[in-house]
């Protein structure tokens, strides 16, 4: 699952951080990859099935 909000992008239910920096972070979830793009990019909150971030989100694409 995936929300996502103007300064935030909720994700749940992930299996693993592929790249991360302040203007990248892709993730890879069960299906697919989803590509962040943005600016002071973070990980504000992270579990073993959810993560959250923030920072200005640009685009959010799936591969």
């Amino acid at each position: 699952m995936l929300i996502i909000q103007e300064n935030q992008v909720v994700i749940k239910h992930y299996k693993k951080l592929l790249i991360l920096n302040e203007y990248q972070i892709d993730i890879e979830l069960n299906q697919s990859i989803v590509h962040i793009y943005g600016t002071n990019l973070e990980i504000n909150y992270y579990s073993f099935d959810e993560l959250i971030i923030v920072g200005k989100i640009r685009t959010v694409s799936f591969l």
